[in-house]
């Protein structure tokens, strides 16, 4: 019987890892006067307790991409010198590309 059961648990433990997907979260940080930014900060947060989940910085041409990323509800916010975003709430249960970020001018 003990024969049995481990490679039955095995097999289930194999089902669950493959139904565990890593997700990619895409976007672009613009300005107010739709100007792509270059080398902003953007970071992901838990919506729970708004932990620090994962990081980027956008490229050249104000893109990002955030790999490895499991399903759930996250916060993304994107800041630059003297700029700032609003934090927006989206949920992610398959690749997702975020609409565009827009910077505000901070005082």
């Amino acid at each position: 019987m003990k024969n049995f059961i481990c490679p039955l648990f095995f097999l289930l433990s194999l089902n669950c890892l493959l139904y565990s997907q890593e997700l990619t979260v895409t976007g672009v940080v613009k300005s107010q006067e739709d100007n792509a930014i270059s080398y902003a900060n953007v970071l992901l947060l838990n919506a729970a307790d708004s932990t620090l989940i994962s990081g980027t910085s956008t490229g050249e041409d104000g893109t990002f991409k955030i790999i490895k990323i499991s399903a759930g509800n996250y916060l993304i916010k994107a800041s630059f010198i003297g700029n700032e975003s609003a934090i927006t709430a989206f949920k992610l249960d398959a690749d997702k590309e975020l609409e565009p970020i827009l910077l505000d001018q901070s005082d």
